[in-house]
């Protein structure tokens, strides 16, 4: 679940409320930090607050964890502490498989209760039509009758997009869709549709491009010649000492020759203030 979590979190978190105030019938006017202290896994999906001051507290959920009772009454405890009030409790499943898990934790006079969500009671087709692009994305988690055409529709609802805001929601609709094995099948027909465009062919952007591509051209030519300048200079120290160093031993063993190209341009003017008195090849290195 955690690799989906962004995508839905971020969703629900921008565009998403509507969905919420569907599903869960609550209506909220602001989202609360939800790291919380003293707790094992302190950090809830989603906390919000509703207009009438109510905590609601969702979590997201791709699997059957049958131990999701025993965890929400622990979140729900840690609000409680943390906030001073208990929230009211939803777990919004997105998974492929059946629904199995259990609303509620009951033990010897205890009870903890949560509303638990199967994503797919919304349908599709509502969420097509909901002016909010993160209902739109999350269309392909709920009810529909043909999957692929869903997807169809979802695509061209992010074409429709500005051309800045469909890359994300690209990525955000090719993640969900793997939770109902969709992934390559949007990928494949996102392909096919004008989603994403070459921005050199964009009237606004592709000049800027191109103005930004010249002047890194230009810098790298700027770069490199002071780079070959430099190189050249080095060469030419080392063809001097080289010269040198033959005219004083008569030849240049390949170990020297080593040494010598491994040498820095400062290195390489000590060698040569060595040379005059050097009795053999070790010297010219002095203690190095």
């Amino acid at each position: 679940m955690q690799k989906y979590d962004v995508a839905l979190k971020t969703l629900l978190q921008a565009s998403g409320i509507s969905i919420l105030q569907q599903l869960a019938g609550v209506h909220l006017a602001r989202w609360i930090n939800t790291e919380l202290p003293q707790m094992k896994a302190p950090r809830l999906d989603l906390l919000g607050e509703t207009e009438t001051g109510e905590l609601a507290h969702f979590e997201l959920q791709s699997t059957n964890d049958l131990d999701m009772p025993l965890r929400m009454a622990e979140y729900a405890v840690a609000v409680r502490r943390h906030f001073g009030c208990f929230p009211r409790q939803f777990v919004l499943y997105v998974g492929q498989a059946e629904l199995r898990m259990r609303p509620e934790l009951i033990g010897p006079q205890f009870r903890s209760y949560y509303e638990l969500i199967d994503l797919r009671q919304i349908e599709a087709e509502q969420l097509l039509r909901s002016a909010a692009v993160g209902d739109g994305i999350l269309a392909i988690l709920g009810h529909t009758d043909d999957l692929q055409q869903t997807a169809r529709e979802v695509l061209g609802r992010i074409a429709q997009l500005p051309l800045e805001q469909r890359p994300l929601a690209l990525q955000q609709l090719v993640l969900l869709s793997g939770l109902r094995g969709l992934d390559a099948f949007v990928q494949q027909e996102a392909q096919q549709m004008p989603i994403l465009i070459d921005p050199m062919e964009n009237a606004i952007l592709g000049p800027a491009i191109r103005k930004g591509l010249e002047q890194g051209m230009q810098q790298g030519l700027q770069q490199g010649l002071q780079q070959g300048k430099a190189e050249g200079l080095q060469e030419g120290r080392l063809s001097i000492i080289h010269r040198l160093v033959k005219h004083r031993f008569g030849s240049v063993p390949e170990w020297v020759e080593v040494r010598l190209h491994a040498l820095s341009g400062e290195q390489l003017e000590e060698v040569s203030d060595r040379l005059l008195n050097a009795q053999r090849f070790e010297d010219l290195f002095g203690n190095s």
